[in-house]
């Protein structure tokens, strides 16, 4: 989001609205989904016309789109803002579990939606992907696989593929939020981090 102090009152105004329709969205896509949607229902739950939703984006896949690579940029800048403050390779990779959890606990109407363009073989929302936001999600890849690595090279954890490492802290973390996001699931957010920390840093082998 822009900053708003840098801007006139007539920006900041169109910026609050931007959101506004952002903001609604996002809870529609996740209550209803993309197809269940309108323009029409996104303007209502916004509280203005049909009209004023087409001065900000003129179709929904530009709407959707937009929330998509906004909510990505928060979640990315919040993870690695969090890593980095984090003080040792350990620690780091804990953090990678544990921020990525808070995020999606905070924002569990996103998450749903992330969910869903993550796992869909929907065209109609596959095509809207575009190369900055593809860019994003691989330069975000890539710390985490870095992050992995560096931990690998200073002797703190085991040496295996990185990527498939990274791939599969996401396979591993994703369901469990989602069945806890859904309310499935008996565990606090707590305990599944405890959980995938455990898993992670333990493994599977019984303790003798």
């Amino acid at each position: 989001m822009p900053d708003t102090v840098t801007l006139s009152r007539k920006q900041r105004d169109q910026e609050l609205r931007r959101q506004d329709f952002l903001s609604a969205a996002e809870r529609l896509f996740a209550r209803n989904g993309y197809h269940h949607t309108t323009m029409e229902d996104i303007a209502h739950e916004a509280q203005y016309g049909t009209g004023t939703i087409y001065l900000y984006f003129k179709t929904k896949d530009l709407l959707y789109e937009a929330l998509l690579e906004r909510k990505i940029a928060e979640y990315i800048a919040f993870m690695q803002k969090r890593v980095r403050h984090a003080d040792g390779h350990l620690e780091k990779i804990r953090t990678l579990i544990s921020a990525k959890l808070e995020f999606f606990e905070r924002h569990r109407e996103f998450f749903r939606i992330y969910l869903a363009e993550m796992t869909t073989a929907d065209t109609s929302l596959r095509r809207c992907v575009n190369k900055r936001r593809e860019k994003m999600y691989y330069e975000h890849q890539s710390f985490v696989t870095q992050t992995l690595s560096e931990a690998m090279r200073a002797g703190a954890i085991r040496k295996v593929d990185p990527n498939m490492l990274a791939t599969t802290l996401t396979g591993v973390i994703n369901p469990l939020l989602s069945e806890w996001i859904k309310e499935r699931s008996k565990k606090s957010i707590c305990e599944l981090e405890q959980f995938i920390m455990d898993l992670l840093f333990n493994g599977l082998e019984k303790t003798k």
